[in-house]
């Protein structure tokens, strides 16, 4: 996080209302950055400062009794509207609907199809799922580097060596993947 975040969320830090992940982010930041720790420190002490100083206000006698009545006697007239103010309300829900079913329809309408991060968001999506299958334990089924070596061709941005490592012991296995070499770890 940068100080321009965690001045955003300092609040909430400080409340105690920020999510877990947002929480740890802010603490890892205020043990960083000396100048967020101090304006975190001088919010604590301003919470604490008017939390107990500060009076408590205390309504007068009958003053709940009173909002009660006024509340009901609202409530009395408010019953007794013209039948048209009910027709009136969902005239009002039907056109509220009809502008939602619009706008939904004409966002449908206009919505590009797939870009590139889509498209790329659903392959690395597929390549997890596949990458989870039982049966899938591995990418290229041989161990001759001249197929395994080209596997390679358009998902990286280079061309990676592929050793052959037979002659310390650890030799390819045969319809291993990639990384699967056989022998102690590490040469």
């Amino acid at each position: 996080m940068i100080c321009s975040e965690v001045q955003e969320l300092i609040h909430g830090y400080v409340d105690g209302e920020l999510d877990l992940v947002r929480n740890l982010e802010t603490e890892r930041h205020l043990h960083e950055c000396a100048a967020c720790a101090g304006a975190a420190e001088r919010l604590r002490a301003l919470r604490t400062g008017m939390s107990g100083s500060l009076p408590y206000f205390h309504p007068p006698a009958g003053m709940e009794g009173r909002i009660r009545a006024g509340l009901r006697a609202a409530a009395g007239t408010a019953g007794r509207a013209p039948h048209f103010g009910i027709h009136r309300q969902w005239i009002g829900i039907a056109a509220a609907l009809l502008v939602a079913v619009g706008v939904t329809w004409q966002v449908a309408r206009t919505k590009p199809r797939s870009g590139a991060p889509e498209i790329l968001a659903r392959e690395a999506l597929a390549s997890h799922v596949r990458s989870l299958m039982a049966s899938h334990l591995t990418d290229v089924p041989s161990s001759d580097r001249h197929t395994v070596k080209p596997w390679f061709n358009g998902k990286v941005d280079f061309s990676p060596t592929v050793n052959d490592f037979a002659d310390r012991g650890f030799p390819w296995q045969a319809g291993g993947s990639i990384t699967s070499i056989t022998g102690p770890w590490p040469p």
